[in-house]
């Protein structure tokens, strides 16, 4: 009888942890959804960017019509981050054609690891895929900080 009652409290258990974990996880994808960004964020949402568990939505604020970032980091949380307060996409195009590279398309994306007292700003980076050239790399970094071009992802 005993055994029977240690085995119903462990799967008890078990269903509830499984539970808890499935509800943690919902709260972050339900804030991942378009109308969540949307609503929240008070923006009109352009674009979307799913990368691993983390997403990148892009879209102009309709309070002040700023380009506005909203991440969301599986690990970490949600930032915001305004296109004037690094390098903006037209900017980037304009690096990377000053550098003599024929641009293909473009992208923000956010890099690992991240150590949070660090600025999400260091860890947001466009990048380029190049049309031309065999012999040069497919893809270019250029740092939404400062506008550095890597074209390896040494990060």
């Amino acid at each position: 009888m005993e055994r029977k009652f240690r085995v119903v409290i462990v799967v008890v258990g078990l269903i509830f942890v499984f539970i808890i974990v499935s509800q943690i996880n919902n709260l972050f994808y339900n804030k991942t959804s378009k109308k969540y960004v949307e609503k929240t964020y008070n923006m009109e949402l352009k674009t979307s960017y799913k990368h691993g568990k983390s997403y990148i939505f892009s879209g102009i604020e309709n309070n002040t019509n700023k380009k506005i970032h909203v991440i969301h980091l599986f690990d970490f949380g949600e930032y915001t981050v305004y296109e004037d307060e690094g390098i903006n996409k037209l900017q980037a195009i304009r690096i990377a054609e000053d550098a003599n590279i024929d641009v293909d398309s473009i992208l923000l994306i956010f890099k690992y690891p991240y150590d949070e007292p660090n600025d999400i700003k260091d860890c947001l980076y466009w990048v380029f895929n190049r049309k031309d050239g065999e012999d040069q790399p497919d893809t270019i970094y250029i740092s939404f900080k400062d506008g550095i071009i890597n074209e390896k992802a040494n990060f």
